[in-house]
Formats: structure tokens, sequence, C-alpha cells
């Protein structure tokens, strides 16, 4: 595969290429997304035994629009592979910008000794994943030992281990 452009054209869904993409990762998913809503719920839901696999886990900002009901299913759905982020910045820095964010949109794939990266503009929503916003990404395929491959597993497991993990965050906090 090599090096692939999603979507050439505005307005084009991408939950069908991502989907594939995700199918690909029989040996574990990796994923930091900005946002998660119902919608990332439903696309998710299919893919619960590679979400399983001891290399998956699941990141995502706890920032609006992130639905918080969603993201609960989604603790329940794979325990122990959820982390979120809370944003971390002083006050006075939150008056001035707003909150700092873990604006990742990375996902990694693997299957034996291949690994498929997806970086696009893409959250985890229906307007994203279903072409209502015009977004693009880039898919690349390549070993396990690619310097790419590499940086985006570091960058990945950056966003996981500056997270929290779910079960240390009670929903209701956030309401």
């Amino acid at each position: 595969m090599g090096l692939q452009f999603i979507h050439g054209g505005a307005h084009t869904p991408a939950k069908p290429e991502f989907d594939a993409h995700l199918g690909h990762g029989v040996d574990g998913i990796r994923l930091a997304m900005c946002f998660f809503l119902r919608a990332g719920y439903h696309i998710l839901q299919h893919h619960v035994v590679a979400l399983h696999h001891p290399e998956s886990f699941v990141v995502v900002s706890l920032d609006f629009p992130t639905d918080l009901d969603a993201l609960h299913d989604l603790f329940r759905l794979i325990p122990g592979r959820v982390f979120i982020h809370l944003g971390w910045v002083t006050p006075e820095e939150k008056k001035a910008s707003g909150p700092a964010l873990m604006h990742s949109k990375v996902c990694l794939t693997r299957a034996s000794n291949v690994r498929r990266l997806w970086v696009g503009s893409h959250n985890l929503t229906a307007s994203a994943m279903g072409g209502a916003n015009i977004e693009a990404a880039l898919l690349y395929e390549a070993s396990s030992e690619d310097t790419v491959i590499y940086d985006a597993e570091q960058h990945l497991r950056e966003c996981r281990d500056s997270g929290l993990d779910h079960r240390l965050v009670q929903n209701r906090v956030f309401r």
C-alpha cells in the first residue's frame, strides 16, 4: 500500500476506509482521537475483539463535544483500555487561551509485522466520519521496524501515558 490520501473529494465519508483500517488491527489497535461521540462508539463496537488485545488502547479528550454517555459505554465495552485527557494548563493560561487538549487524530493498527497508520483531521464523530465535514487523512503501511511507525508508536504511548485510566475518573464528576 505505501501511502494513500483519504479523500481528495470534499464531503466524502471516511467511515468505510476507517472501518477497514480498524479491521486490519487483529494484533492490536492504538487510537488517539480528540473528540468522541456516539458515532465513534458505533464504529469501535464492531472491533471489540481487537480492542481487547493487550496492545490496544483508546485515548480521547474530555472536552466539548465529547459525549460522556458514549464514552462511559466505551469504558464498559473495553474496560482497562480507555484513557482520557482533561487538559493541562494553569488557571491563568486557561483564561488566556482555553484548555490545552490532546488534539491528536492518530490510529495505528497491527497485524503480524505489518502496521497501518491513519493520521488525519477526523474525530470519532458522525460529521467527521460520515462526510458532513471536509476532512482528510493519510494512511501509511509499513513494517513494525519503520521509523515513522516507531515515532507514531511513541506518540500514541505518550498520549496514553499522559491521560488518566478511565477507572480513576467517575463520569458523574464531569457533568
